[in-house]
């Protein structure tokens, strides 16, 4: 933190200007069926808000009340980003902080110094445990911050505000592409695409339901060689470009991209029985994720997967890597995950149980006609990733300078 202070500011630290909810709710000893519940999947990485709400009367452990206005920040991997204010009050995860303004705090400035990039360092830097790394309120609180009279606060959160409006309509492309996407995917994988490019008429029952008459079922792992290859189960290493990239389960968004930001690197002595082919299929087998999915391409680079992932190198004789991973996006797959998921302290799928999953299989040329038509979809879902991408890196620099001062709003 610099030791210049602007004219007419302070310095001082976020216990000061925030503090912690410490108010817990029990699920069972209060009417719970309609408070909204936040975890930290429903908070959008970079994006200021919470995308979906959930319920309180899906869990069972205690959780942290919240109050509209307060702040959400995800303590649990908070490289990720996932911070929030929320327009209503409920209950979240004891993953997340819940932080509320004190008085002559704006609750939108707070926001904003939540969300800058060195308070992501900060509380990253302060988190305990390697394979689920927390921050802590305790740790938080320490994070120096200078602070502009009340009206100035007003003038930067509103100046903040309009860029996250900007982000949030573009979000809101994005989940309308999506939708798109679902239904589009939902189509071509009950009906496919016939000769004359139009969806077949004629069908057949099968052990998994109605399919094409040219379709023909098949166990995922018939596909991909018979079987799947976990991941290594080394630590990670800082990103090195000359090292090959280490794909985690976090590194993969929920469009099945891997994210650009916090990747690490693999030592190259202990990469090699994991290095990743074009083509090569990777979904999650354990924790919140299960059944994620990500497709991997030479363009991106060298890399190897890790232990809580699973590879699948598809036969390209029988199967195009691009139409598994698309069947892998759809709405049909996502039930199969959740009716096969092993309930414990995280779901968990294994290889095995993976290779077991069957599907109905068009001709390959036909899948590849349903990959050009989900990869044209896909494409608009990227542009808007990408506009999304450059407004976060204008905010950002739009933070730094205006909460150090450096570039002065009149109110």
């Amino acid at each position: 933190m610099r030791a210049e202070v602007p004219s007419g500011w302070s310095q001082t630290n976020l216990g000061r200007i925030a503090s912690e909810s410490r108010d817990r709710f029990l699920p069972g000893a209060e009417s719970d069926a309609r408070v909204p519940y936040v975890g930290l999947e429903h908070i959008e990485p970079g994006v200021s808000q919470v995308g979906t709400f959930g319920s309180a009367d899906e869990v069972s452990s205690q959780k942290t009340k919240f109050e509209r206005g307060d702040i959400l920040f995800g303590k649990l991997r908070p490289y990720l980003k996932k911070v929030a204010q929320v327009d209503r009050a409920g209950v979240c995860s004891t993953d997340v902080l819940a932080i509320r303004p004190r008085p002559g705090t704006d609750p939108r400035f707070l926001l904003g110094v939540l969300s800058n990039d060195e308070t992501i360092h900060f509380a990253t830097s302060t988190s305990a445990g390697t394979k689920m790394p927390r921050t802590s309120w305790a740790s938080l609180s320490e994070y120096p911050v200078l602070l502009p009279p009340l009206p100035e606060q007003k003038k930067i959160a509103a100046i903040l505000s309009s860029v996250d409006d900007a982000i949030r309509a573009t979000q809101a492309v994005i989940d309308q592409t999506r939708r798109v996407k679902e239904g589009l995917l939902q189509e071509l994988l009950t009906r496919g695409i016939g000769p004359d490019g139009k969806p077949h008429t004629r069908f057949k029952q099968t052990e998994i339901g109605e399919i094409p008459e040219e379709w023909e079922v098949y166990a995922f792992g018939d596909l991909c060689g018979g079987r799947g290859y976990y991941g290594a189960n080394v630590p990670k290493q800082p990103f090195n470009q000359h090292w090959p990239r280490y794909v985690r389960i976090t590194d993969i968004d929920e469009d099945g991209r891997l994210r650009p930001d916090e990747p690490a690197s693999i030592d190259p002595s202990e990469a090699a029985p994991y290095m990743l082919n074009d083509g090569d299929i990777l979904l999650a087998r354990s924790g919140a994720t299960v059944g994620k999915a990500f497709m991997y391409r030479s363009a991106l680079g060298p890399c190897a997967h890790a232990g809580y992932l699973v590879k699948f190198s598809a036969d390209t004789r029988v199967a195009d890597p691009g139409f598994l991973f698309q069947y892998l996006q759809s709405q049909t797959f996502s039930e199969w995950v959740r009716a096969s998921a092993r309930a414990g302290a995280q779901p968990n799928i294994n290889a095995q149980e993976y290779a077991a999953l069957r599907l109905g299989v068009p001709p390959i040329e036909e899948q590849r006609l349903i990959v050009a038509r989900c990869e044209s979809v896909d494409a608009s879902l990227a542009e808007a990733h990408a506009m999304v991408a450059s407004l976060a890196h204008v905010k950002s620099g739009l933070l730094s300078d205006l909460l150090t001062g450096r570039v002065r709003v009149t109110p």
